[in-house]
């Protein structure tokens, strides 16, 4: 049994566990815990490095998914290395992984045709660097899969180099359908790659493209007004809902409302569960609520939302970002992937939103979750 919240944070382990650690190095206290920093990391790399049956793991991380009522997963790429070149301690952001080599478990069960949740893939900058980005270019290609598994966006980053990234920025504008996702930590990044964007724009147009700043907080009307110039969008991720610490500001601030208004594409995301729990319900709670894991009000007055606005981000919003019309709605054409909650959503009192769970999920015709038949053991 190994058990970590996150990076950052301290681990516990077993006794057998215990044993496993300390034969390879890592220091285990007398009652299971080991210590934040390097020491968590590694041990979490040991873990990762042991897995016998990656095709096992992704099946039970599908699983999981869809017990919490989640059909699609949007994949940021994977930011690793090839193997052996990335350090230990590094092992909370996918350093225990290849690069080249760690989607070949998901690969495996797409063509086996054992999927249960629709995945949509982007391309991560490289370790090789911009020469080999601008390279993937020419070979890799948007929308490409079948309804099970596609390729999506360039991104969340697509240099290594600060320096480049307008060079690199114009270089997925130009090549014909791809869409581009950018990871920003606060306004001043916001600002930024928007004054990119815009150079960008004049030169190759982003309208239609679905261009997207991603887990934007602190965003501000300004900011706001140009991106819906350019047609681009925002993702939001409720990244301080588990904060330790007080919030730091007004800076780090997300305005639901104030995003929902201004006409620009919004989605709402988990971001990597590494950060923040995969769970949509424990978001939608505080974006309903505007209350964290502590139940702190840490969402500015006036600035929360609707219960049924908050289910669109993870819904039918969803379906520009992943640029198909037919996920996120019961329409017609629309693929009918349908979820059975444990409760109504709409009328629980809101301590409860968090705990809502998937009595039945069903993706692409199939049952990807059946909770009444997981209660029965």
């Amino acid at each position: 049994m190994f058990v970590w919240e996150r990076e950052g944070l301290p681990a516990a382990t077993n006794s057998i566990g215990a044993r496993f650690f300390e034969a390879r190095g890592i220091a285990v206290s007398a009652d299971g815990v080991i210590a934040a920093g390097r020491e968590a990391a590694v041990a979490y790399s040991l873990l990762g490095r042991s897995q016998v049956n990656p095709e096992r793991g992704t099946l039970e991380a599908m699983a999981y998914l869809a017990s919490l009522g989640i059909t699609v997963v949007s994949d940021m790429g994977v930011n690793a290395a090839p193997e052996g070149q990335r350090p230990a301690e590094r092992s909370w952001h996918s350093g225990h992984v290849d690069v080249y080599r760690a989607y070949d478990p998901l690969l495996a069960l797409w063509r086996a045709g054992r999927l249960t949740v629709r995945v949509r893939l982007n391309f991560l900058d490289t370790p090789d660097g911009p020469a080999h980005d601008a390279e993937r270019l020419k070979y890799q290609f948007p929308n490409f899969g079948n309804d099970m598994l596609k390729t999506l966006c360039m991104g969340e980053f697509i240099t290594p180099d600060p320096a480049k990234y307008a060079d690199s920025a114009l270089a997925v504008a130009r090549r014909g359908g791809w869409c581009h996702e950018q990871h920003v930590m606060g306004l001043a990044d916001i600002r930024k790659f928007v004054g990119v964007w815009e150079g960008v724009n004049a030169e190759a147009s982003l309208a239609g493209r679905h261009w997207r700043l991603g887990h934007v907080f602190g965003i501000d009307g300004d900011a706001l007004s140009r991106l819906r110039a350019l047609d681009a969008g925002v993702t939001v991720a409720t990244m301080l809902y588990a904060q330790a610490n007080p919030l730091p500001g007004p800076s780090r601030e997300i305005p639901y409302r104030t995003i929902v208004n201004s006409g620009v594409p919004v989605g709402a995301v988990s971001d990597g569960p590494n950060y923040m729990p995969v769970d949509p319900w424990i978001h939608i709670s505080l974006i309903v609520t505007g209350k964290d894991s502590q139940g702190r009000q840490v969402v500015k007055p006036g600035e929360t939302l609707d219960r049924m606005q908050a289910l669109r981000l993870y819904t039918a919003n969803q379906a520009w970002f992943m640029d198909d019309d037919r996920l996120g709605s019961i329409t017609q054409g629309a693929f009918g992937d349908i979820v059975v909650l444990d409760r109504d959503y709409l009328t629980v009192p809101e301590e409860q939103i968090r705990a809502i769970r998937a009595d039945l999920t069903i993706v692409g015709g199939q049952v990807a979750y059946d909770g009444a038949a997981t209660r029965q053991f």
